[in-house]
């Protein structure tokens, strides 16, 4: 999906439509934590590292495109909170208005925080993949040497 597609997800507040389109990438995930537990050949490792690969680049655009929304939310949200108070003739408490700030963008963090946890997950098992076929292939190496 471009970044357009998930953008029009934030616009059109259609979340949970966005958590759907991803529980492919979701289920591929566990299925790979699942298989290393396993135990898988060369061949599967080498296909598992390329569709992790592309999943993580997916997941990292949602969770930065998630925690930009969120940002934006909270500096207009300062912005309107600031100008209300001012208009009011009230004191203007800075710790206040980023607090009432953060729970105005908490949907968009959560979100944020939700990719990024599973972008983790799928980062580690690219790491796994890495050692296994470096290990795989220094001992063909060894092998061959004799």
């Amino acid at each position: 999906m471009n970044i357009k597609n998930i953008e029009y997800y934030f616009q059109e507040d259609r979340l949970d439509e966005l958590f759907i389109k991803y529980e492919e990438c979701f289920i591929r995930i566990k299925y790979y934590e699942d298989s290393f537990k396993k135990g898988i050949n060369t061949h599967e490792t080498d296909r598992a590292l390329k569709e992790l690969g592309a999943i993580y680049s997916s997941l990292n655009v949602v969770a930065d495109i998630a925690l930009s929304w969120a940002k934006d939310i909270e500096a207009k949200e300062i912005n309107t909170l600031k100008i209300q108070a001012e208009n009011e003739n009230k004191k203007v408490i800075a710790s206040l208005l980023e607090n009432q700030a953060f729970i105005s963008s908490q949907k968009y963090r959560r979100i944020a925080v939700y990719f990024n946890a599973v972008r983790n997950s799928c980062y580690q098992l690219i790491l796994i993949c890495q050692s296994s076929l470096k290990s795989e292939e220094k001992e063909r190496y060894n092998i061959k040497r004799g």
